[in-house]
């Protein structure tokens, strides 16, 4: 992409963010005598006119906003999400005249929201219509460049009360010929609008030399926009998406919406995100073998999940959605997965990523102020928002059961559907589904830094008569307290399953069958975060100082950690990778070995932290001249290589497919 000007790169980036809705959000509403945010807003019907002009570099919006005034106060004053700018001003009338903005506003350019006062109060019940108009200019042929679809979102005027609501859209898009649009509505072939109803937000994809793909899940339309090479990946993921909102129809009784749409996104397989409501990217797509089968199908159902659970069910913090709508969302696709025969390790490592955070000491309390948020020094969005978030549903799951939970999500999904859902209003249904007080549960998971740690301690088999007494001793290890499922299982392929008390730090559980158990276990099925063994106050001082440790010129502090990682059997794998890293800096050869060997051990399921493992087992290898040692492990790599890149960059260093084969031909060298 070729710009004329530095100064037209600013200006088309400052377009770009405008459109897409980028940019801090207040926390609370402004401050104006008689502007008011209802706790239920009114919904409103939009009806835009959107057109990309290539010729005059312009993208113009045209829009009509109705609404009527349910609630029980006049409204004096509304504010749109989109701030005041001079250069392009934003035009609003209503009943024939024109709306100012508010003097506070007009002097402080940049503001978002931007209040208006309306020219009459609306009463209860009364009925208004708002015309809006902008035009914003920008190099659109550029913007909409060949296989780089724009994507829009936020992209309108919209009335602003705080937090997400639904509204109504009716969408009329004038691009030129040659390009492909895809949008959150169904296309009125007689109007030639696009219409939707009870979204979150509107969205429209603008690409050229793309292709469209579609299928039907009853009266639902599935539509993909692809690359020509991902053509095999977007019949994978219509097919896919068929089949999960037939099985989430069969599941909840209804799918919300009338159509979905699947977009490109980034050129690497990361996973996918929801772009808008029924509009959902996926990552990747013409990196189909970089993937198994299992990924795509399960980032497939899992961006359907928050049709549900984030677009349907709307969050009441939008800031920290995962809290709540994140975890509904896994515990979705994870039914669908499990109904499949998909296996589960997309979940576990999910999982992990909270275990790893508990394991280093960071704070991984879900309800806590925005600041603490903002000011946490680590990966708050992986190891709480998705980690946590969903094994907190996971494990309310276990608690009350999988019919209770069920039951719970339905009435969520029918209560709340187009509504906030907040984490007590959550805990207010399923403590009335199970019929039980569950402050307990939700204090623990949500309110503290408490974690999961239990741990068969004593197991002993006596036959009586006919009958096999299995008594089975289970300590709470961890600072957590729930009951966890300890399952028997047998020689016939049967299983039994018993509770611990979570009143008790120790709990005796007793299995009666006709054959003795073949395995005795805790959660087999790891639907609990179980940490085991249990972080120590020493393991955290030795975490922190292998996680501050400089990763160049540290190799004899490397070499006392590594000792002392030995002696405590550290059971952290980014521990001892950075070490391996560390101690081969420092040339300890031997000792890089031996951490690079214990990293494996621990990310058995993971095959790209095995993959860059073995590729370090091979570099030491080479160095200490072990050839065939090294190339043993360089096939390994390479089949285990899961289309990632690993960059070392104190060394300039970047690991990829291309590396490994080069290695297999070359010897690595310092």
């Amino acid at each position: 992409m070729k710009y004329r000007s530095i100064h037209q790169l600013i200006f088309i980036l400052t377009v770009v963010l405008m459109l897409t809705g980028c940019g801090d959000e207040p926390e609370t509403g402004p401050s104006v005598p008689g502007f008011r945010i209802p706790r239920e807003p009114p919904q409103a019907h939009y009806t835009i006119r959107f057109a990309a002009d290539t010729a005059a570099q312009t993208l113009t919006i045209g829009e009509t906003i109705r609404l009527t005034n349910t609630t029980a106060e006049s409204i004096t004053h509304l504010a749109f999400d989109r701030a005041w700018d001079p250069e392009n001003p934003m035009e609003v009338s209503m009943a024939g005249q024109d709306l100012s903005v508010l003097e506070d506003y007009a002097d402080n350019v940049g503001v978002s929201p931007t209040v208006y006062k309306l020219p009459e109060p609306l009463d209860p019940g009364d009925q208004a219509e708002l015309e809006v108009r902008l035009v914003r200019k920008g190099d659109v042929n550029d913007e909409i460049a060949r296989n780089n679809p724009l994507i829009l979102t936020r992209w309108y005027p919209e009335l602003w009360w705080g937090h997400e609501q639904h509204n109504t859209f009716d969408v009329k898009v004038d691009v030129p010929p040659g390009y492909v649009v895809a949008t959150s509505g169904v296309l009125n072939q007689e109007t030639g609008y696009y219409h939707a109803e009870r979204v979150r937000s509107f969205g429209i994809i603008i690409g050229k030399d793309l292709y469209t793909m579609e299928d039907r899940a009853g009266d639902v339309l599935v539509r993909a926009l692809y690359r020509e090479e991902g053509t095999p990946c977007a019949r994978l993921l219509v097919s896919t998406a068929v089949d999960v909102i037939e099985f989430y129809r069969r599941r909840f009784g209804f799918y919300p919406y009338p159509i979905l749409a699947i977009i490109p996104g980034m050129d690497y397989p990361a996973g996918g995100y929801p772009v808008a409501t029924n509009i959902v990217a996926v990552h990747g797509q013409e990196r189909m073998d970089d993937r198994p089968e299992l990924h795509w199908r399960w980032i497939t159902a899992h961006e359907i999940g928050h049709e549900y659970w984030y677009e349907y069910v709307l969050s009441e913090d939008f800031e920290h959605y995962g809290r709540l709508m994140i975890g509904l969302g896994v515990y979705t696709d994870r039914a669908y997965v499990l109904a499949r025969d998909l296996g589960t390790a997309k979940h576990r490592n999910m999982m992990q990523r909270y275990i790893r955070g508990v394991r280093e000491h960071v704070n991984t309390t879900i309800e806590r102020p925005p600041e603490a948020i903002e000011d946490a020094d680590f990966d708050f969005n992986n190891v709480v928002k998705h980690g946590k978030g969903y094994s907190v549903i996971s494990a309310l799951g276990v608690t009350l059961g999988d019919s209770v939970m069920h039951r719970v999500m339905l009435r969520c999904l029918k209560e709340y559907g187009g509504r906030r859902l907040s984490a007590r209003d959550f805990q207010r249904i399923c403590e009335a589904e199970a019929r039980q007080d569950l402050d307990w549960f939700f204090t623990q998971w949500l309110r503290t830094n408490r974690y999961l740690s239990y741990e068969i301690t004593g197991q002993q088999t006596s036959k009586q008569n006919d009958q096999y007494l299995t008594q089975v001793k289970v300590s709470r290890l961890g600072t957590l307290k729930m009951p966890v499922p300890v399952v028997a299982e047998f020689q016939d392929g049967t299983r039994q399953t018993r509770c611990t008390n979570r009143f008790l730090d120790t709990s005796l559980v007793r299995f009666t069958s006709s054959i003795p158990p073949v395995r005795v276990s805790i959660d087999p099925d790891s639907t609990l975060p179980l940490i085991v063994p249990p972080p120590s106050a020493t393991e955290a001082e030795l975490r922190r100082n292998v996680r501050v440790m400089a990763w160049t010129g540290a190799g004899k502090q490397a070499l006392d950690l590594f000792q002392q990682a030995r002696e405590l059997s550290l059971a952290e794998p980014d521990a001892w990778f950075k070490l391996g890293l560390t101690l081969y800096d420092g040339k300890y050869y031997q000792e890089a070995l031996d951490a690079f060997q214990r990293t494996a051990e621990f990310v058995a399921g993971d095959s790209s932290w095995r993959s860059w493992t073995a590729v370090w087992q091979g570099h030491i290898q080479d160095i200490l001249g072990n050839r065939e040692l090294a190339l043993r492990h360089y096939r390994e790599a390479l089949r285990l290589y899961t289309g990632s890149t690993m960059t070392h960059s104190q060394y300039d260093m970047h690991i990829d497919r291309e590396w490994i084969e080069r290695r297999l031909q070359e010897p690595f060298q310092r």
